[in-house]
């Protein structure tokens, strides 16, 4: 689901989004235009008490597409407080972050999430709910950080053999 997600592909993220916790689902749905449907998943999975930071996940998401600002920047505080190290959550709560207005934030989560290993550069590039920061200078430093770093990993990448190892040729990755 998250690959089709950073692709751009939310239809099929959606239909990949079997075995989420449902935070995924809910953020397709919502990708989709389907925000009444994604608020109803999100709040049915928060009733299910998943794990302490998947429930913060779900409500901070869950609030943003109500609508209630406040109460989801309040849980987005909690999540930023938590102990997680996951860099495509961080890449998550920044761009739920960048959504609210919340610029400064929106920023140092993303450089976290790029920090941690989530430099997804093309999926920045066309992230709708980053287009708060695209004016922003930080914002273009962190987009040349994670071409640098994806370019970097791509050239590790092939002169590891990992394209033999997929079974593709070098010349088409």
């Amino acid at each position: 689901m998250h690959t089709y997600f950073v692709l751009g592909d939310y239809q099929r993220a959606l239909e990949s989004s079997g075995s989420d916790y449902g935070y995924g689902m809910g953020l397709v749905l919502a990708m989709l235009g389907r925000v009444g449907e994604a608020v109803s998943t999100l709040r049915q999975r928060e009733l299910a008490k998943p794990w302490r930071l998947g429930k913060l996940y779900l409500t901070s998401l869950r609030t943003l597409l109500e609508g209630n600002r406040e109460e989801s920047i309040a849980v987005s505080d909690e999540l930023i407080q938590a102990t997680f190290r996951d860099p495509e959550g961080m890449y998550y709560l920044a761009r739920q972050l960048g959504y609210l207005g919340e610029e400064t934030r929106a920023l140092d989560m993303l450089s976290r999430a790029i920090d941690n290993g989530f430099f997804c550069h093309q999926t920045m590039l066309r992230d709708l709910w980053l287009d708060a920061l695209r004016g922003r200078n930080e914002f273009t430093a962190l987009l040349n950080k994670a071409l640098q770093l994806h370019r970097e990993a791509s050239t590790a990448f092939l002169a590891g053999g990992g394209a033999s190892l997929l079974g593709i040729r070098s010349e088409s990755y």
